[in-house]
């Protein structure tokens, strides 16, 4: 089959989305088979994907900041699923908050705290906090995040039950703690 330059054009603008089947895509070229698309999208090097709506960039941009990486991950499938979107693979996710430049780093506001979390705003090393949440689990309670690499995080409400016991770490990183956010978790309401 012979394929002129608007077919290719229109191909090259068509066939990268993957929410429109192949089949539409052969009736919108007019006069060409299924396997003729395929065939011709192979040997222009044409990939298919499936594009991000604004929603649901809006809907990260509504989870990034306020859950730790996993469970924002976790979260937005869930979301997708029940609002009939693609349930994406956490790789696309991650790719997407870094090329959208949506930012997830976690403010006071949030519901729970990695350890990387907490040791940036407390300008600690994060084998310290992991530390803390080994030897102080009963008082912090951490649950799991990620259980491939056994990621832990605290919920707020404990971590600042926690940091009113021990006031000492505050005293012991008071030059390069993040003022505000501490003062949030002690005096803000708690995330259950």
């Amino acid at each position: 089959m012979q394929w002129n330059t608007y077919q290719i054009e229109l191909l090259k603008e068509l066939y990268p989305n993957k929410q429109i089947s192949l089949a539409q895509i052969a009736v919108r070229l007019g006069n060409v088979t299924t396997a003729a698309v395929r065939q011709k999208a192979n040997e222009l090097k044409l990939k298919r994907r499936i594009f991000w709506t604004q929603a649901e960039v809006e809907r990260l941009q509504e989870l990034a900041g306020e859950y730790p990486k996993k469970i924002l991950i976790l979260r937005y499938n869930n979301w997708a699923k029940l609002n009939g979107y693609v349930q994406r693979h956490p790789s696309v996710i991650y790719d997407k908050l870094k090329n959208a430049r949506i930012s997830t780093r976690l403010e006071a506001s949030t519901e729970y705290f990695t350890s990387a979390d907490i040791a940036s705003f407390l300008g600690c090393h994060q084998s310290t906090v992991s530390h803390w949440f080994k030897y102080h689990a009963n008082e912090l309670k951490p649950i799991a995040v990620d259980r491939s690499n056994s990621k832990l995080a605290v919920s707020r409400k404990r971590f600042r039950s926690f940091i009113t016991n021990h006031l000492e770490i505050v005293e012991r990183y008071r030059q390069s703690i993040d003022l505000l956010w501490l003062v949030e978790i002690l005096i803000g309401k708690a995330a259950v």
